[in-house]
């Protein structure tokens, strides 16, 4: 079966992540596992309701509603806040959780691609990510060589394709407006595999990355 190339990258970091999936669990990353496996899901379904020229955004909009939640936890596993931290961390993921669901059901809806709740992910993304870099590795000395560490793979990665998203996502209307293409095709849809490819790359990276260290 041919598929977009950017799926075959996240093919690739779900074999990765299930192979590792013990030394995965080592760093609190085996959630990750689950989280691709819905991506891959999501990005097969999303390619053959292409396929026969169909556009289902409730497939995407209901990936939103069970990635969110996988992806803050992953970042509660990686920043590991406590006390007043831990409660303003829990405060934010409930609020952002609660507002994705209510953007389903209420504002946006299933028909319509959830940009809103979209957005704010990315936002979150990128907070949470600075704040793991920033932690993980200017305040703590146990981290000699943090180029070796999976967290700064992955939080580069999750911080360079939120920021992309989000600069696409706003310009969005403005490339369909005036046509603009790469490669004669529309810039937002070359774009976005090219980030895909970036993040799935970088996760199977910092996979192989907890096999070494644990080997």
């Amino acid at each position: 079966m041919s598929l977009d190339y950017y799926i075959y990258f996240q093919v690739l970091s779900l074999l990765l992540a299930t192979a590792n999936y013990r030394r995965l669990k080592a760093f609190n990353l085996q959630s990750f596992t689950f989280l691709i496996y819905i991506a891959c899901v999501v990005e097969i379904a999303g390619f053959k309701f292409k396929q026969h020229h169909e556009i289902n955004y409730l497939v995407y909009n209901i990936y939103l509603l069970f990635s969110t939640p996988l992806q803050l936890f992953l970042f509660y596993k990686m920043l590991m806040p406590v006390k007043l931290q831990e409660k303003i961390f829990i405060l934010i993921s409930a609020g952002a959780l609660l507002f994705i669901v209510i953007n389903f059901f209420a504002f946006q809806g299933i028909n319509i691609f959830n940009t809103y709740s979209l957005t704010l992910g990315m936002l979150l993304n990128i907070v949470f990510s600075v704040l793991i870099l920033v932690k993980r590795f200017l305040f703590e000395e146990n981290i000699t060589n943090f180029f070796n560490h999976p967290y700064l793979w992955i939080n580069a990665a999750i911080l360079i394709f939120s920021l992309g998203t989000l600069v696409v996502l706003g310009l969005q209307h403005y490339i369909e407006a005036n046509k603009i293409q790469i490669n004669n095709k529309n810039a937002y849809r070359q774009i976005m595999p090219i980030l895909n490819v970036i993040l799935y790359l970088a996760y199977s990276y910092a996979f192989l990355l907890c096999r070494q260290t644990l080997s």
